[in-house]
């Protein structure tokens, strides 16, 4: 990992050049958690008008105090991997048990309290996933306190050990071709691949474009009008998951 103080300089170098905003996108922000205490605090002894916000904060990296100096240091939006909304999967195929379903919800309140911007990643159709797990998932993401709930397929990217398992146990069909975090690559007695994409599409749009204040804050984080959002909407449903919003590819 690159040190605090290496980032910091290179703050401070952007800031030089009229930067005002820096995405941190890195895959566990609060993976070294004094590393990412110093960078903040070395963001709050400056002084700068300049706001940030994460691409990938852990969940279970977070509490009160965590929130409250990543607001004082100009933080204002964020997003967590809460991944699923069942216990078994979290534990068994995604290996992620110190996720705390009952704990989530009061902590993204508390954020949204506190004036963040919540965007939450969820991922579905594990091999051993069943049907009514993945409908506890998009459940669960209902009710969280978050402006956008994004939600991928299960993928067997190279050198994974999902991808291990997916050749070991020989579901992955020679002519599957993998494309992004949206594109089913297999069918369970489960699932079909086309009937998880229906249903992501459809509970996506379900869920997300609930309320006008929901959409609003939608179109202001993709940085698109309330025009282009509805665009989306339909472009997504009618081709199960893939659009294109103002000339790039929105999943």
């Amino acid at each position: 990992m690159r040190s605090a103080e290496n980032v910091l300089k290179e703050v401070d170098y952007l800031y030089s050049l009229g930067v005002r905003e820096i995405i941190f996108l890195d895959d566990h922000f609060l993976f070294d958690k004094q590393r990412a205490i110093d960078i903040m605090e070395g963001l709050i002894k400056r002084n700068y008008d300049l706001r940030w916000k994460c691409v990938n904060v852990n969940i279970s990296n977070l509490d009160k105090e965590m929130l409250e100096l990543m607001k004082r240091s100009g933080s204002y939006q964020f997003t967590v991997s809460v991944e699923s909304g069942n216990e078994e999967v979290l534990k068994t195929m995604i290996k992620k048990p110190f996720i705390d379903l009952k704990k989530s919800p009061e902590i993204l309140k508390m954020a949204k309290d506190m004036g963040f911007e919540i965007i939450a990643n969820f991922v579905i159709g594990y091999p051993q996933e069943k049907w009514e797990q993945i409908r506890e998932t998009f459940s669960y993401a209902e009710k969280l306190a978050v402006d956008y709930a994004v939600f991928h397929i299960a993928t067997p990217l190279p050198k994974t050990e999902l991808m291990e398992m997916y050749l070991r146990e020989k579901i992955l069909s020679p002519e599957a071709k993998i494309s992004g975090f949206c594109q089913p690559v297999i069918s369970t007695n489960e699932f079909t691949s086309e009937n998880l994409k229906m249903l992501r599409a459809l509970e996506w749009d379900r869920i997300n474009f609930s309320s006008d204040e929901r959409k609003k804050a939608i179109a202001k984080i993709q940085g698109i009008s309330l025009e282009e959002l509805e665009k989306w909407r339909k472009d997504t449903i009618s081709k199960l998951g893939v659009s294109v919003v103002v000339g790039r590819e929105v999943k």
